[in-house]
C-alpha cells in the first residue's frame, strides 16, 4: 500500500493524526482536537483486559487496529472518562 491509499478505520481523522504524531514516544494520548483518551497496545492480552474494563464501566469506546497497534479510544463525551 502506498501513502496515497486510505485505510478504513473506525477512528476519527483527528485521533488518527494524534496517533501518527505521537505514538512513537507515548502509548497513552489525548487527542488535541476532540480530547478523547487514546490508548495504544502492542500486547493483545493487555488490550483485551482494558477493553473489558471499559465495557464493565459502561464507557463509550471505539476500538480496533491501526498500524501495529490495538487501539482503544475512550470518548470524552460519554461522561465516564
Amino acid at each position: 500500500m502506498n501513502e496515497n491509499e486510505s485505510v478504513q478505520t473506525p477512528f476519527s481523522s483527528c485521533c488518527i493524526n494524534t496517533i501518527n504524531a505521537h505514538s512513537a514516544h507515548n502509548h497513552m494520548l489525548v487527542c488535541s482536537e476532540c480530547n478523547d483518551l487514546i490508548k495504544l497496545y502492542l500486547d493483545p492480552v493487555a488490550y483485551r483486559n482494558y477493553l473489558r474494563f471499559c465495557q464493565t464501566k459502561d464507557r463509550n469506546v471505539i476500538y480496533g487496529v491501526y498500524k501495529e497497534f490495538n487501539v482503544i479510544i475512550v470518548q470524552k463525551n460519554s461522561g465516564k472518562f
